[in-house]
């Protein structure tokens, strides 16, 4: 009885030792799926990352000289591999080696996936063995339809557009024209990037990637509405940057204990924030300029406009005050009040004082006297300070998102304000 019960013991222990469990599990050493499990452990939960490759990205070195915005994990990736004089796949295992939480199975075949109450169940082929790996959330990060395992094992099923994203009408079209969308995508944007060229932009808006009816399944493919259908091309930068993005939404529910659709928007861009990433296309601003993270808040706060064709902000012209009344008044109830007495007046530094005191019903002379003291110091505005000068747009959005802040006030997956 007592051989029988080891060995009973040791079967148990060693079936044990064979079954991994994680919050988030991602397929597919690509550059989007190798990003978002990197972000996804650094947003706090336990990652897993499988590739059947014995390499990452490609069995060639890509190429990192590419037009891309210098930030997030791309410009680690990129800091990383001319730093330490290496080449771009050993430089981005260094960064996983790295990082807490995180695992990195390589060789690995999947052999099924199996939905669960409360994740997923993923059987692989490693080192001669069947392994089974339990995870909250799963990502499939395969790029093409052609190599999707949630397509290949049942889990998900192509529509009638051969596609299998929720948002399948956003296309390239609408990224040129997003103010005149009925649901305002742009507001909810995780990631921004080039397409082939410098010509092209794109921003990424955070429910792309979520499959209609699954709330622990995200899917990045190259069928996604960023795709350029007329060259099919694809920047690498831009697939690092959506992949950060993505593992920041992977990560939120198994943070959070709830599910994906329940994700806080504004939440997961503070994540991208946080982590030095971008979620808007912004040219002609500086990414190391103090007011580019309140530039990009405004925007996707809808109070100033970007100009999605060309990725201008124009941030040294001066308020349009007809173009941000619309938006204020939306809003903040009592500025449709200010607006009645304030109708033909530009924002100079004292109407907008002005205007800050009568939504937030503090005293003018205590706002004057405060911007006063941040306006070189935490601001760094170069030019003096002059109450009746024209503010530029750049000045106006570090303030209005410093006292009345826009950015807070909720948007849903839809771009809708949650008030």
């Amino acid at each position: 009885m007592k051989n029988l019960f080891l060995l009973f013991f040791l079967f148990a222990t060693s079936q044990a030792k064979a079954q991994l469990k994680t919050d988030v599990l991602v397929l597919g050493g690509s550059a989007s799926g190798t990003a978002c499990a990197i972000q996804a452990a650094r947003s706090g939960v336990k990652a897993i990352l499988i590739d059947q490759n014995d390499f990452l990205i490609s069995p060639t070195e890509p190429n990192l000289n590419i037009p891309a915005f210098d930030s997030g994990i791309w410009r680690e990736w990129k800091n990383y591999t001319d730093s330490s004089k290496t080449t771009p796949s050993n430089a981005l295992e260094a960064i996983i080696k790295k990082v807490k939480n995180l695992q990195l199975i390589k060789n690995a075949k999947v052999l099924a996936i199996n939905e669960k109450k409360n994740g997923y169940t993923i059987k692989i082929f490693l080192n001669g063995k069947t392994q089974e790996i339990k995870a909250k959330l799963l990502v499939d990060a395969s790029q093409s339809l052609a190599a999707t395992e949630v397509v290949k094992f049942g889990i998900l099923k192509l529509n009638t557009n051969n596609q299998i994203n929720a948002l399948t009408s956003y296309n390239l079209q609408n990224q040129k024209t997003p103010y005149l969308q009925n649901n305002k995508l742009y507001r909810t944007s995780l990631a921004a990037g080039f397409g082939k060229d410098s010509s092209q932009i794109f921003v990424i808006p955070a429910g792309i990637f979520t499959p209609t009816g699954k709330d622990n399944l995200l899917v990045i493919n190259k069928q996604a509405s960023f795709e350029d259908i007329n060259t099919n091309n694809f920047n690498l930068a831009l697939w690092v940057s959506i992949g950060q993005a993505t593992g920041g939404l992977a990560a939120y529910g198994p943070f959070f204990k709830t599910a994906t659709k329940n994700a806080n928007v504004r939440t997961l861009q503070s994540e991208v924030f946080n982590f030095k990433g971008q979620i808007l296309p912004i040219i002609d601003v500086n990414p190391q300029d103090s007011a580019y993270k309140a530039i990009q808040q405004t925007i996707i706060s809808s109070v100033l406009k970007l100009d999605f064709n060309s990725g201008l902000f124009y941030p040294d012209s001066l308020v349009n005050t007809t173009d941000v009344k619309p938006p204020l008044c939306d809003l903040f109830t009592r500025a449709k009040l200010w607006f009645i007495e304030n109708q033909a007046k530009p924002f100079d530094l004292e109407n907008l004082i002005s205007l800050f005191s009568f939504i937030t019903s503090r005293e003018t002379l205590d706002i004057s006297r405060e911007i006063k003291q941040k306006w070189k110091i935490k601001y760094q505005f170069l030019s003096a300070i002059d109450f009746k000068k024209p503010l530029t747009r750049k000045q106006f959005a570090v303030l209005i998102n410093d006292y009345l802040q826009p950015y807070k006030i909720r948007v849903d997956f839809n771009g809708n304000f949650i008030k």
